[in-house]
């Protein structure tokens, strides 16, 4: 027989209402009574439920961390991978569940509608989506990253348009004239069917563009390249892009996640990094320093992201104070760009 709140009382010799303190509100008890109900309730193998426990507390201590594609694809990305890190890490800190959540048959309304958890983290989301809307109707506390800075919720990002031009900048500044954007999504979609990462680093990237083209009245040249596999399966179109009769001396890379399919065809190629071929890429994931030679990044990582959304969440569904965050972003030089008007 399933044991009860009352079996637990009698065996720890106190009240049923201490015992529910126990269980949802610890700090009503002492640390004696406390020890006793949970060593009454290992005992009797007592688990509690809980739904019990939220509609007792009327709160949710559960965070969802919406994914806006499937599971299977959202974490074949390494930044993705990092920003969870990051949340679990304050979950566990925070005595909060993590709940992942997918969109249900492509559909990213439906999931925020059936799911059951006291507030949402969010990463991903395209200029076009409603998924702002889902959640006001679900009166659900909530956070992006990576999405458009505005007082209506609340967001963790970096400046992504002067960070993107920053590192244009440092490829102009060193000589390089034919530069390759390997981007987020293809580019004919930067109007409404990207993300708002993508549409504010091409606009960076842009800056950059026009400002060395109207200073020096040089002639540059950006081709853009979006990966159509897998990072780890780009390595043939990388190969591809670098064995053009003028092909770039640069790959500025979205994310970190594909030079080092650059790196592997460049050594297949016999081109040597830096001297024939400088990179660079966005987020600073763990493989940027361990690629040979290391290579320059702009560091803004989603371990820290995801600690600062998760605690911007717990705030916001404890009914605290709370606003945007705006994250400092710098470029980490390392060994992967060289200036090419020395060599």
């Amino acid at each position: 027989m399933k044991a009860t709140i009352k079996d637990i009382a009698e065996r720890a010799g106190c009240s049923k209402a201490s015992v529910s303190f126990a269980f949802n509100t610890p700090s009503r008890v002492s640390k004696t009574t406390y020890n006793k109900i949970m060593q009454a309730a290992k005992e009797l193998g007592y688990v509690p439920n809980p739904v019990a426990r939220i509609l007792a507390t009327k709160k949710n201590r559960t965070i969802g961390f919406m994914l806006t594609q499937p599971i299977e694809y959202a974490f074949d990305n390494p930044y993705v991978s990092e920003i969870l890190k990051g949340i679990a890490s304050v979950c566990n800190e925070e005595n909060f569940m993590l709940s992942i959540l997918e969109p249900l048959k492509n559909d990213i309304s439906a999931a925020i509608q059936q799911t059951f958890v006291g507030g949402i983290i969010v990463i991903g989301i395209i200029k076009n989506n409603t998924i702002h809307q889902h959640l006001k109707k679900r009166q659900m506390p909530y956070v992006t990253i990576d999405a458009e800075f505005q007082n209506e919720y609340l967001n963790i990002g970096i400046d992504e348009i002067s960070t993107a031009e920053k590192l244009l900048d440092l490829f102009i500044k060193n000589g390089h004239k034919r530069i390759c954007i390997c981007t987020l999504s293809p580019i004919d979609e930067a109007s409404e069917n990207c993300s708002y990462t993508m549409t504010y680093r091409l606009k960076g990237i842009m800056n950059s563009f026009e400002k060395h083209s109207a200073l020096n009245n040089e002639k540059i040249e950006l081709s853009y390249y979006y990966p159509k596999t897998k990072p780890e399966e780009a390595i043939e179109e990388a190969k591809e892009i670098l064995s053009k009769p003028n092909r770039p001396t640069a790959i500025y890379c979205m994310s970190d996640s594909y030079a080092p399919a650059f790196y592997s065809a460049a050594a297949i190629l016999n081109i040597k990094i830096p001297n024939d071929l400088s990179i660079a890429g966005f987020d600073n994931l763990p493989i940027s320093k361990l690629l040979v030679p290391p290579m320059t990044v702009v560091n803004q990582t989603g371990y820290q992201k995801g600690i600062l959304a998760t605690q911007l969440l717990i705030n916001s569904i404890e009914g605290k104070p709370c606003s945007s965050i705006h994250i400092d972003s710098q470029i980490i030089e390392r060994n992967s760009i060289s200036n090419i008007n020395s060599n």
